[in-house]
């Protein structure tokens, strides 16, 4: 078929040639320099549709061409045309229902995924970033108070230049780096998403080897990286971590407070989800159809 379809493109092109040549030698009229002309962009759409069948041939084998109502036909290398069946389900008065069933649980499943596995785990941790700020300032608040009043026993005066960009900011990078290994401790037992199959006292009880953890991360990053000549000794800032341990110790049962409340609701939002794609499954489908849970009320 191939063959054909250039020999014909090459018969027509051989005209135009000829049209043309006669045109120039004779000087034919306008009306008929025009109809050339038209032959012309008649030749350039049949070569474009050719060299798209080709392509399509090449690529594939075979050239198909759909009609309305889901039939067509094949046209294989030897020319061969064979009829392409119309689809069973085209003219099926209920197959409008089961392509809308089919979006409208596309989108619910694909709902409750990003609660699961994002938007539960991100709220979780943007109220930990919120309550890691207050301990944050309240750290680099006694230090620096700290480091003035040791500056002024000393007889010294206190300077931005000499102490600010040196003790303090180096004790500002060593609070940030520590916080978010904290947060990397609680992210990690987020993730999971085991707070709601604690009871309440075994939840407390959670919640306090989870701060045993914690300060024990305090205390090995201070000892770690706390080290040099500083105007506050070590001995100093293990004191300064040591009294405001309690306020740190609220902070982390309050998000974990949080985050269990967080998880109830997202689990709510889940079941709620789940219950609306099955009520819809059955107004459509009927309710044979069983909506698998996709939910964890772990």
């Amino acid at each position: 078929m191939l063959i054909k379809l250039n020999i014909l493109i090459a018969l027509f092109t051989s005209f135009l040639f000829a049209e043309t040549k006669v045109a120039t030698q004779f000087n034919i009229s306008q009306w008929f320099s025009t109809a050339v002309s038209n032959h012309w962009v008649l030749l350039a759409i049949i070569l474009i549709v050719s060299i798209l069948f080709i392509t399509t041939f090449l690529l594939k084998g075979k050239i198909s061409i759909k009609l309305p109502g889901g039939t067509g036909f094949d046209i294989d290398s030897s020319g061969k045309i064979n009829k392409i069946p119309e689809n069973p389900h085209a003219k099926c008065p209920y197959a409008i229902d089961f392509r809308h069933a089919f979006t409208k649980t596309t989108y619910v499943v694909s709902k409750i995924s990003e609660i699961k596995y994002k938007g539960r785990l991100e709220e979780q941790m943007n109220y930990i970033g919120e309550q890691f700020v207050n301990i944050r300032t309240l750290y680099q608040k006694v230090y620096l108070e700290k480091l003035k009043s040791k500056l002024k026993d000393k007889n010294e005066i206190y300077t931005e230049d000499k102490y600010l960009y040196q003790d303090y900011r180096y004790y500002q990078a060593i609070i940030k780096l520590m916080i978010h290994d904290m947060e990397s401790v609680i992210r990690a037992s987020f993730i999971n998403n085991h707070l709601l199959s604690y009871e309440l006292d075994d939840y407390q009880r959670y919640i306090d080897l989870k701060f045993n953890v914690i300060k024990a991360l305090e205390i090995d990053f201070i000892d770690t990286m706390y080290i040099g000549e500083w105007v506050i000794t070590r001995d100093e800032i293990f004191e300064i971590h040591k009294n405001n341990r309690d306020e740190l110790q609220k902070i982390i049962i309050d998000v974990y407070m949080r985050a269990r409340k967080i998880a109830f609701n997202k689990n709510e939002e889940i079941k709620q989800l789940e219950n609306e794609i099955q009520e819809y499954m059955n107004s459509t489908v009927g309710n044979n159809i069983k909506i698998e849970k996709i939910s964890s009320t772990k």
